[in-house]
């Protein structure tokens, strides 16, 4: 299956409660959450008719926005806030990485996405390894995502949990 990258909003009057316990705020699955599934069975999913809770699903593209926002040297940007982290553990028994982002967080981290123009990425392919090639459009469609969720969020003064894993 891979390592994926899911986030979901939190109100502000949560955001302590999200800190001290992340998992609380993310869907009991949330892969069928990004995929639109609902189960009908044992281990049988459906596309459901209802709308996907709001979230934001990366996928595996988690790995190129931590390699765009933290350069080979120097400081990593606001916005690397957003993808910060790894899965801990073995093959069979890794812990998926959560982290809780306050309001303000968000919003810093939020401005920041938002100035990433094609200079960056240009940077970041130049560097990057002969696997990446050919990512660039799969990493454009996922950033934009990104920067219309964070958006929202920091339009309304939400913070966000998030889990890698």
């Amino acid at each position: 299956m891979g390592i994926r990258y899911y986030a979901y909003p939190v109100d502000p009057e949560h955001t302590a409660t999200a800190a001290a316990t992340p998992e609380l705020f993310l869907g009991q699955d949330p892969l069928s959450d990004a995929w639109g599934l609902v189960p009908i069975g044992d281990s049988i999913y459906a596309i459901d008719a209802m709308p996907r809770p709001e979230m934001l699903y990366l996928d595996k593209c988690w790995g190129l926005l931590q390699a765009l926002t933290r350069p080979e040297e120097g400081e990593c940007r606001p916005a690397h806030i957003l993808f910060a982290g790894y899965d801990r553990g073995g093959r069979y028994d890794y812990q998926p990485f959560l982290k809780a982002l306050s309001p303000s967080e968000v919003a810093v981290a939020a401005s920041d996405l938002a100035t990433i123009g094609n200079e960056d990425l240009d940077r970041l392919f130049t560097r990057a390894s002969p696997g990446w090639i050919g990512d660039r459009n799969f990493l454009e469609q996922y950033m934009s995502r990104a920067v219309e969720f964070t958006t929202e969020l920091r339009s309304r003064g939400w913070g966000m949990v998030y889990m890698i894993g």
